[in-house]
């Protein structure tokens, strides 16, 4: 897997569970950084 796609992953899941799942996997200021 390439970097890129680890990282839109990652992104994915995060988002999923913050807006989704109303559980947050990392702060904002880390999310924001991507």
């Amino acid at each position: 897997m390439s970097r890129l796609a680890e990282l839109r992953l990652l992104l994915n899941q995060a988002s999923y569970a913050y807006y989704v799942l109303d559980r947050p996997v990392m702060s904002d200021e880390v999310y924001d950084r991507f």
